[in-house]
């Protein structure tokens, strides 16, 4: 297995319209020692999803062009090992059900949580049924 692990940090695509939100995320990430790419809305996170091999997508719910469900949806047909995480103030998990996202976190974001789920999660993990 030993593949070179400790040598390329996860990616992460972090898709969030609010700058401050945007940076802070960005900021905690790097320093958990992700390589991070930040964008606006779905339409930038579309284009570089044609052109990188992101391990895991992390988005923003209600968003101006293309909400955070449908740009799953999309990012999915793109990339389909592409992991994805949406963190939103607006959405809950009946929202979300029908969409391929992985985990759901209520805002405001605790990094913390955030950082341990992306510990123990590999991307594309298979669905274990929940006893």
């Amino acid at each position: 297995m030993g593949e070179g692990m400790g040598m390329t940090a996860p990616s992460i695509l972090l898709v969030e319209d609010d700058i401050s939100c945007r940076t802070l995320l960005s900021l905690e990430l790097r320093g958990a020692g992700y390589e991070v790419d930040t964008v606006p809305g779905g339409r930038e996170a579309l284009g570089l999803l044609e052109r990188k091999p992101y391990d895991w997508l992390v988005t923003d719910g209600r968003m101006a062009e293309i909400d955070g469900v449908d740009l799953s949806r999309l990012a999915k047909k793109i990339r389909p090992s592409l992991g994805i995480i949406m963190v939103s103030a607006v959405y809950g998990d009946r929202d979300v059900k029908d969409a391929p996202i992985d985990k759901l976190f209520p805002k405001p974001i605790v990094v913390e949580d955030l950082l341990r789920w992306l510990r123990d999660e590999p991307p594309t993990q298979e669905a274990v049924p929940s006893r």
